[in-house]
């Protein structure tokens, strides 16, 4: 009689069990590099968001005071409101997407109206530091 070893035995019959799915600790890897990833990417994009903004206003900025020098070269005189020129009706002029509205501001006794003015362009969040602001010098102030 001879004798079989056990392992040889049942090493035809058992069969280690497929892995079926993720571990716990697999599962807290993947987590932690997407919370890494996403922790690095979000202040890139609302930094890009801003720029995007800011651009509106700039340029809604510059299209008003393209009207004005028009509305002084015409009328040699700069408008005592923005209602004044032909292409807005209002005083407070929100821009394309409304983050930005462009108001005119007469300046002081620093300079009569009739021959200077300042343009300024406010998020509608009302952030200090996204405040745009054009001279009739072409003097600019804000975070152009």
């Amino acid at each position: 009689m001879s004798i079989v070893r056990r392992d040889k035995l049942f090493s035809g019959c058992y069969q280690a069990p497929h892995k079926q799915g993720f571990t716990l600790i697999e599962l807290l890897v993947v987590l932690a590099i997407v919370s890494i990833l996403v922790t690095l990417t979000v202040p890139a994009f609302q930094g890009s968001v801003a720029k995007i903004q800011r651009t509106e206003g700039q340029t809604l900025l510059l299209e008003v005071q393209t009207h004005l020098e028009r509305y002084q070269f015409s009328n040699h005189r700069y408008p005592q409101v923005l209602s004044e020129l032909s292409a807005y009706q209002t005083d407070q002029i929100p821009s394309e997407h409304g983050y930005y509205e462009v108001s005119l501001d007469m300046p002081g006794s620093s300079c009569p109206a009739v021959s200077c003015y300042r343009l300024i362009a406010e998020h509608r969040s009302k952030k200090v530091a996204d405040r745009l602001v054009v001279h009739s010098s072409g003097q600019r102030e804000g975070p152009w």
